[in-house]
């Protein structure tokens, strides 16, 4: 397809990776707490777990110790773009999500 358009806009198109990343998996104990913190909020959302095609921070701290990420629904499904943009009650819940993980966390440690 990007093909199709450069030669409909008389413009040449060349594709180099410049760089190539195995997929990092994520700790599978933190993606049950935040399912649980998901839970927990007492919204109508539920856990899903999601691969990411991005390069994320989380990919250098899987190495370092247990990670996971939390995706916080945006409008549009508009992400990783200046037009990204998030409402008040997503990023309410998703600060009310990290609470419950962290206690839920907590709660495991004993």
């Amino acid at each position: 397809r990007f093909g199709e358009i450069a030669a409909r806009r008389g413009v040449g198109l060349s594709i180099t990776p410049y760089s190539r990343e195995d997929a990092t998996p994520m700790a599978a104990e933190l993606q049950e707490a935040l399912a649980t913190g998901i839970a927990r909020t007492g919204s109508n959302l539920s856990a899903r777990r999601l691969p990411s095609g991005a390069g994320h921070d989380a990919m250098a701290m899987a190495r370092l110790c247990p990670s996971a990420m939390l995706f916080v629904r945006c409008e549009k499904g508009i992400s990783h773009s200046p037009l990204e943009n998030m409402t008040e009650l997503d990023a309410g819940i998703a600060i009310r999500v990290l609470i419950e993980t962290i206690l839920e966390l907590a709660r495991r440690e004993g």
